[in-house]
């Protein structure tokens, strides 16, 4: 079944100023993608809380931006990737985490997280894309306002 066929229904969201699709159990990802721009531009001014990471940071530095954010039902906490394989491929302030968990009338879905890169070669080079969804993200690639 083709990926447009699986997406279910499209809501019109005033709060972002554009149509979010959504599948039975997944957050739209025109909406990962937004939530994703937010926080690489609020991690590039830096005006977001920093923590330490336990992981791969001896000195105990507090470097790591986060974002916590709840819009449309959904609750979202946002970070860069900080694994072995982002430091060994340099992608630290590239790879971004999203986790998103359900709230008040959308508690019947589920949990769950993605990973949003720049895309580094084929059709989509240069662009943003959730890792494992590539073929959704096709509808948002311009300036997204949350």
């Amino acid at each position: 079944m083709p990926a447009l066929a699986q997406r279910n229904s499209t809501t019109p969201s005033a709060s972002l100023g554009l149509n979010i699709t959504t599948s039975s159990n997944n957050v739209s990802t025109d909406l990962l993608l937004a939530i994703d721009q937010d926080y690489r531009k609020k991690a590039a001014n830096d005006s977001l809380p920093k923590i330490a990471p336990k992981q791969l940071n001896r000195l105990g530095i507090a470097w790591l931006p986060v974002m916590d954010k709840t819009i449309q039902g959904w609750r979202f906490q946002v970070q860069f990737s900080n694994t072995l394989r982002a430091n060994q491929l340099g992608k630290i302030n590239d790879w971004v985490i999203i986790r998103y968990t359900p709230t008040g009338k959308l508690q019947n879905k589920k949990a769950g997280k993605v990973t949003i890169v720049t895309e580094t070669h084929g059709a989509r080079e240069g662009q943003r894309v959730v890792r494992g969804r590539e073929a959704e993200c096709f509808t948002t690639q311009s300036e997204l306002a949350i």
